[in-house]
C-alpha cells in the first residue's frame, strides 16, 4: 500500500541559492570552502592564487519542477556516480574547472531534496530506500557525498592546500525500547492466546514471571550494557551506547504499552543512565503525524531522567518531513538519528558523518546535527525488507563498516531489545558484529 504526500518547494532567488551552496561547501570542505568557487572564473576578477571552480548545472535553475530531477542512467565522476554535470575538468590559468556540478548533487542527497518532489511513500507514511534514486541507480552502499569529499579535498591537495586533520572513526550502538517488557499484564496475555495472537506458552512463561522463577525475556537490558562496556575495552575505535524510550502512550496504536512512571521503565532508565548510555527520546508514530506533540514528550522523558533530553530517533523511522526538525529544535533536541531507510541498509543522505540538516523548503539550517543510521535489525531480517539470511545479514554490515571506516564515519546501528530476545538469529548477529569490532 503507498501513500501520497506532497511537498512544496518554491524557485529560489539569490539569497536562498548562496545558502544552498555555502550549506554544501561547508559540509564538503569546512574552513576551505573559500578556496571553492560555484559559478564560472572570471579571467578579469578571478583570484591571483589557485581555486577551484564548480561549474553549475541547471538544478538550482529548476529548483522544485520535475525537471530538476537527475535522469538515469547516471555519469560516472572519478568512479563516483555523478547525479548533475558532466564529469570532465579543465584548467583556466592555475585555475582547476569541473563540470561535474558536485554541489548539486550533493545538495539533492543531503537535504533529501527527492523526499520533497516524489510523493510514494509506504503504508506507514515512509519514503522507501528502494523508490530512492540510490536505490534505483544502485549505490545506495556507498556515501557517495564523502566520496565527492574526499576528491574535493585532494584536488585542493594537489594546487597546494593543505589536508584537514582526519576525523576519527567511532561506532554508534543504538536501540529502540518499543517495549520495556514482553509480559504487561496477566490479563491481556490471556486474552491475547484466547484470540489466536500469543501461543499457549506465553501463559506458562508469564506465570513463571509472576512466580519470579524466570526473567522476562524482553528484560535483556543488563546483557546488552555489559556487551557494550566489553566492545568499549576492546574495539579498536571509540563505541557508543544509547537507548531510546517512547513517552507518550497510547498516543496511537502502533506506539508503546508501558509507562515511563512503571517500575519496570524506572528500573531500566537508573540501570542505562548508571552504565553511563544515553538516554534518547523515541518520538512517538503520532507526533511523526503530529509535531506539536514532540516537545511534551521530550518533557515526560526529561522528567524520568532528571537530565536533558538531547537525542532523538522517530518511532518506525517515522520522520515525514525534514521541516519537522524544526519541532525537534524547539523542544531542546540537538541530535538525531533517524534518517536511515526503513527497507534498505545503507547511505540515505549520502554520507556516514554527522551533518546539520538543511531544510530545503525554507533553505534554513534546522539547528539537528544528524547522525545518519546506516543498518537497522529489522531492515536486514524482514521478509517486506532485505530478508536476508544470517550469514548475508552479518557480511553486510562487516562491508558497510569497513565503508563507513575508510571515510572515518560514524557507524550507527538500531537494534531492539525485543527482536534480540524473540529471534535467536539476531542475537547471533549482534553479538558477532559486536566481536567483530
Amino acid at each position: 500500500m503507498l501513500m501520497a504526500t506532497t511537498g512544496q518547494l518554491e524557485p529560489l532567488n539569490t539569497d536562498a541559492q548562496r545558502r544552498c551552496v555555502e550549506y554544501v561547501l561547508d559540509v564538503l570542505l569546512g574552513d576551505r570552502r573559500d578556496r571553492v568557487v560555484y559559478g564560472r572564473p572570471e579571467p578579469e576578477s578571478s583570484p591571483s592564487d589557485p581555486h577551484l571552480y564548480i561549474i553549475p548545472s541547471s538544478f538550482f535553475p529548476e529548483y522544485g519542477t520535475p525537471s530538476s530531477d537527475p535522469a538515469l542512467p547516471l555519469a560516472d565522476w572519478k568512479g563516483i556516480p555523478l547525479l548533475f554535470g558532466t564529469p570532465r575538468s579543465e584548467w583556466s590559468g592555475n585555475h582547476l574547472v569541473l563540470h561535474a556540478d558536485i554541489v548539486a548533487s550533493s545538495y539533492y542527497l543531503l537535504t533529501r531534496y527527492e523526499e520533497y518532489t516524489n510523493p510514494a511513500r509506504d503504508a506507514f507514511g515512509r519514503f522507501s530506500g528502494k523508490g530512492s534514486l540510490a536505490g534505483r541507480a544502485g549505490f545506495v552502499e556507498r556515501p557517495v557525498v564523502d566520496e565527492y569529499a574526499a576528491q574535493l579535498s585532494q584536488m585542493l591537495a594537489d594546487m597546494g592546500y593543505k589536508k584537514p586533520a582526519d576525523r576519527i572513526f567511532s561506532v554508534t550502538l543504538s536501540h529502540d525500547v518499543d517495549d520495556v517488557s514482553k509480559f504487561t499484564n496477566p490479563l491481556r496475555t490471556l486474552a491475547g492466546t484466547c484470540l489466536g495472537w500469543r501461543p499457549l506458552s506465553d501463559i506458562a512463561q508469564h506465570l513463571k514471571i509472576l512466580s519470579g522463577t524466570a526473567k522476562d525475556p524482553y528484560d535483556n537490558y543488563n546483557d546488552l550494557l555489559a556487551l557494550a562496556a566489553t566492545a568499549r575495552e576492546q574495539a579498536s575505535c571509540p563505541v557508543q551506547n544509547e537507548f531510546y524510550f517512547l513517552a507518550s502512550r497510547r498516543a496511537h496504536k502502533l506506539d508503546r504499552r508501558y509507562a515511563l512512571s512503571s517500575r519496570a521503565a524506572q528500573s531500566v532508565l537508573q540501570d542505562v543512565q548508571t552504565a553511563g548510555a544515553t538516554v534518547g527520546l523515541h518520538v512517538s508514530y503520532q507526533a511523526g503525524l503530529d509535531a506539536t506533540q514532540i516537545s511534551r514528550e521530550c518533557q515526560a522523558l526529561a522528567a524520568c531522567t532528571d537530565a536533558p533530553i538531547r537525542k532523538a530517533r522517530y518511532h518506525y523511522l517515522g520522520w515525514r518531513a525534514v521541516s519537522d526538525g524544526f519541532a525537534l529544535a524547539a523542544a531542546g533536541i540537538t541530535d538525531d538519528s533517524t534518517l536511515g531507510f526503513p527497507d534498505l541498509a545503507g547511505f540515505r543522505l549520502g554520507v556516514c558523518r554527522p551533518v546539520p540538516l538543511f531544510d530545503p523548503a525554507s533553505c534554513q539550517l534546522l539547528g539537528i546535527t544528524e547522525h545518519p543510521l546506516i543498518a537497522m535489525d529489522r531492515t536486514l531480517r524482514a521478509s517486506r525488507y532485505m530478508n536476508l539470511d544470517e550469514e548475508s545479514a552479518y557480511e553486510l554490515l562487516i562491508r558497510l563498516l569497513r565503508v563507513t571506516q575508510r571515510h572515518n564515519g560514524e557507524f550507527v546501528t538500531l537494534w531492539h531489545n525485543a527482536t534480540l530476545a524473540d529471534d535467536p538469529w539476531q542475537w547471533r548477529v549482534y553479538t558477532r558484529f559486536l566481536a567483530a569490532l
